[in-house]
């Protein structure tokens, strides 16, 4: 990645940034459900930790991604609070992954899920419709050609997850200005 911005990158700096551990259940809660273990960060602490990034001239981190993912543009682009521009990327990433797995493989579903996630937290309505209806007609393909490929309980997420989005929009579009 070449340095577009007008200021110059501290890496010393940024190597001395402390890892922010990812949140997660605690376990006594954990066993009760079976809801992601990771709850993600939170805005402030995602910046922090896109910060850490040193923004090699090299890139190894997009030569070693299986997917040629813009690792660290896409952490620039968060760092700055550019969220629309991050989710961006992850729009190209999906497009690689249907490449790679087939638009019916339950990482591509995931990933439009959560795409569609972002897009509903960013106010991009059409974005977060369109990314939960190809996730939701690309599990039904997924369970009816690959019966039994995935567990009960992954079918049961993947569509939760594509429910949550779609509920979300009815929910913003049902509600008052």
């Amino acid at each position: 990645m070449t340095e577009t911005t007008e200021t110059k990158i501290d890496r010393k700096a940024r190597l001395k940034i402390p890892f922010q551990p990812v949140p997660k259940q605690d376990p006594k809660e954990r066993v009760k459900n079976w809801d992601e273990v990771y709850l993600g960060y939170d805005l402030a602490t995602a910046k922090l930790e896109a910060t850490r990034c040193i923004q090699c001239p090299a890139a190894p981190c997009i030569k070693a991604c299986p997917l040629d993912n813009d690792i660290p543009g896409a952490l620039l682009k968060l760092e700055e609070g550019d969220l629309l521009g991050a989710a961006i990327d992850a729009d190209k990433a999906i497009v690689v992954l249907v490449k790679a797995r087939g638009a019916e493989h339950p990482v591509v579903i995931r990933a439009r899920t959560l795409r569609a996630q972002i897009a509903l937290a960013l106010g991009d309505e059409q974005t977060a419709f369109d990314q939960a209806q190809q996730a939701s007609t690309a599990l039904a393909r997924y369970t009816r050609y690959t019966f039994g490929a995935i567990s009960d309980r992954q079918r049961s997420l993947l569509a939760e997850d594509a429910q949550d989005v779609v509920g979300a929009l009815l929910s913003a579009e049902s509600a008052p200005p």
